[in-house]
């Protein structure tokens, strides 16, 4: 058997806010990463949380609480006691034990393609790092089509001088000097936001 052997645990909180005050409560140090499991195979399977740190390859990835992961101890005292625990990998990524297959709409998806997303300080670059053209923020241009565009073509009008110049008079024109409303009127669209992609 392994000195240190690796176990799985059950996670049970990993939002780092909920995480910070479990530690706080313990008097246990935080940190950056950090959740807590159930280890059923070690006889911790309910309300005995242990504390695990970050050990997965990727640089950061928050698991999500009901996740198997693989949990190993790194520090063992002569006694046996184990002090301080690391989760190091995800266990049954393909299912669980309600045998539940992930397809493409539920799994995580890393795949290194020439079209990705890359984070620049504040800002991110869609499809390549090169790219500049900003995207138009959705709010702000459907008020503008609603306050201005809308409201400005509804209420704009043409003198109607007559009969000549190429204009035929239409049934209901009261004569030279009528004004006329555009036609049809411009109606704002109101499908265009999305319902899933925000930003700012």
């Amino acid at each position: 058997m392994a000195k240190y052997p690796k176990l799985i645990g059950k996670v049970k909180i990993s939002s780092p806010a909920e995480v910070q005050s479990k530690c706080s409560d313990l008097g246990i140090n935080y940190f950056n990463g950090m959740i807590f499991c159930t280890i059923p195979e070690m006889g911790f399977p309910d309300s005995d949380f242990l504390p695990c740190r970050y050990g997965l390859a990727l640089p950061y990835l928050r698991v999500q609480v009901g996740w198997e992961v693989l949990v190993e101890p790194t520090i063992i005292e002569d006694s046996g006691l184990r002090k301080r625990w690391f989760y190091t990998g995800i266990a049954d990524c393909g299912g669980n034990e309600s045998q539940i297959t992930p397809d493409d709409k539920m799994q995580m998806i890393i795949q290194l393609v020439s079209q990705v997303i890359y984070a620049d300080g504040t800002t991110l670059h869609l499809s390549s790092q090169a790219a500049d053209e900003p995207f138009v923020l959705g709010n702000k241009l459907m008020s503008w089509i609603t306050e201005f565009v809308e409201t400005t073509f509804a209420d704009h009008t043409h003198g109607w001088s007559g009969s000549g110049s190429g204009i035929t008079a239409k049934p209901g024109i009261a004569g030279a000097g009528a004004m006329l409303s555009p036609v049809p009127p411009v109606t704002a669209p109101d499908d265009i936001l999305s319902e899933k992609i925000f930003g700012e």
